[in-house]
């Protein structure tokens, strides 16, 4: 075994002759080890790890071709005691395979192999995560089953879930056992990927080599070079684009069904760290009109997620509504899910010009949208995976607190009034997670990945959009692009206009 200070020496006059190879390889679908160079440390360079082995081209170990990998006499089960390492991979959908065979076919008492993975840390050491075994193959002698001493073919499928993914891996095949002394050897190891190291910057990924902040990303992959708690920025809809949120406020009857009390464009940004976990959301949010007479609420839940991981809320226009309470860190007091309540009342941000409602009846003077630039900050340490901050947008109705207003199946928060739901023309069932869907199948909220018109006041949001009554009817399940400008979709005589 060789120390890491002596590997470096040893290996840094190999790496000038080899980095051409190596970027070629880079570019190549498969991942080899032959041995077939004799030299273990010809592959180190290449950014292969090693414990306890050798190359061998002695007869009778050798696999195939004039070399082998030859491991030391195995004394523990411990996948860390002997094993031969990938460098960083973006591994592909396909089965991992090698051959071995063993020296002896009865001094042993137990011989394993086991198949790990090693997932991409940018904080971890040498940037690996931690070791997690997920396939295994035993041998355990006895004088009716001898070690097998010629050839072996073995193959392990590589898990679904890292296939394919453009996430960085190690794989580390692992030649464990107790008792006796017969050896391992090994050749011909595929592993089927992309190869992802860089020999020239201590073998981490690929695009490390200018790291502003040493976060562990490379400055042309980070959003935040400079910024080592912030690496990343996931959109929605899109980094250059806005959704709508169109709400019909008079739940839990239907109204005029014009979904034009309450007209938002937003955009949400997850921001993450470079383990991928969660730090930030930044939501912009646009009042673009307010058909209704209601002094509204807009507020949001973050289903599932603890209120004590959120450190820091910044942005929100709230002017002191009495049921409004928020709690040191700006989330709302009492909820079992992170609230933030983003306006207490909105009509005090978008005053009416002398209409009925606001920009929603044309020929009416014009206000001008109102936004709010949202900043929700997380504890770094809670590790939310940016997947399970799911953001849910409610309407409060008249400040009633209780009186909340979901998309479809959302979830309610803590402070909703349960009572309300079955009445009118609600037709929840709480208990089987269905909420704020009417007898007819059709929702009160309606959340449009684009930005789309807006219905005029007291008409039908059908008779504007007219597939929408299909997509709704079917649950979902067709017309799915109902909100797009296509020949046969749309009544622009219906929607408001400057």
């Amino acid at each position: 075994m060789i120390c890491v200070k002596t590997f470096y020496k040893t290996v840094g006059v190999l790496m000038a002759s080899f980095f051409a190879v190596l970027q070629i390889q880079a570019q190549v679908a498969l991942s080899n080890l032959t041995a077939e160079n004799g030299n273990k440390n010809y592959d180190a360079a290449n950014c292969w790890g090693f414990e306890a082995v050798n190359y061998t081209n002695t007869s009778g170990q050798v696999i195939n071709g004039n070399w082998s990998i030859r491991t030391d006499v195995p004394t523990s089960l411990s996948p860390a005691s002997c094993f031969v390492k990938s460098p960083f991979m973006k591994l592909s959908a396909g089965n991992i395979t090698f051959k071995i065979k063993f020296e002896e076919p009865a001094n042993a008492t137990i011989r394993r192999v086991i198949v790990s993975y090693i997932p991409y840390s940018a904080n971890g050491n040498r940037r690996e995560g931690t070791l997690m075994p997920f396939d295994s193959i035993t041998y355990t002698y006895s004088a009716q089953t001898p070690l097998p001493v010629t050839a072996q073919n073995l193959s392990f499928p590589i898990p679904a879930g890292l296939a394919d993914n453009n996430q960085l891996y190690k794989i580390q095949i692992s030649f464990v056992g107790n008792g006796g002394t017969s050896r391992f050897n090994a050749d011909d190891l595929h592993i089927p990927g992309f190869y992802w190291a860089d020999p020239s910057n201590n073998c981490y990924e690929l695009g490390a080599l200018n790291d502003s902040d040493h976060d562990g990303v490379s400055d042309d992959s980070d959003a935040y070079p400079l910024d080592p708690t912030k690496a990343y920025n996931s959109f929605y809809p899109s980094g250059k684009s806005y959704g709508t949120l169109m709400f019909e406020d008079l739940w839990p009857g239907t109204g005029d069904y014009d979904f034009n009390d309450l007209v938002m464009n937003y955009r949400i940004i997850k921001v993450t760290n470079a383990d991928n976990k969660l730090v930030e959301i930044k939501a912009t949010y646009i009042v673009k009109a307010m058909g209704a007479t209601f002094k509204n609420g807009f507020g949001i839940q973050l289903d599932h997620i603890d209120p004590l991981a959120v450190t820091q809320v910044t942005g929100v226009k709230t002017n002191g509504a009495s049921w409004l309470q928020v709690s040191a860190n700006g989330t709302e007091a009492n909820q079992q899910y992170a609230t933030v309540i983003v306006y207490d009342n909105v009509s005090e941000h978008m005053p009416n010009p002398g209409s009925i409602g606001v920009n929603t009846t044309m020929g009416k003077p014009y206000v001008t949208p109102d936004t709010v630039q949202l900043s929700i900050k997380f504890n770094p340490e809670r590790m939310i995976d940016p997947a399970d901050a799911n953001v849910n947008p409610f309407l409060i109705v008249n400040q009633d607190r209780g009186r909340e207003v979901h998309i479809t199946n959302a979830l309610p928060t803590s402070k909703a009034n349960a009572a309300l739901f079955g009445t009118a023309q609600d037709n929840s069932i709480p208990g089987i997670g269905s909420f704020y869907k009417s007898k007819l199948n059709l929702t009160w909220v309606l959340d449009i990945p684009e930005n789309v018109p807006y219905m005029q006041e007291k008409v039908d949001i059908l008779s504007g959009f007219l597939r929408l009554i299909q997509w709704a009817q079917s649950n979902g399940l067709t017309n799915t692009d109902w909100y797009l400008n296509l020949s046969g979709y749309r009544d622009d005589t219906k929607f408001y206009k400057r």
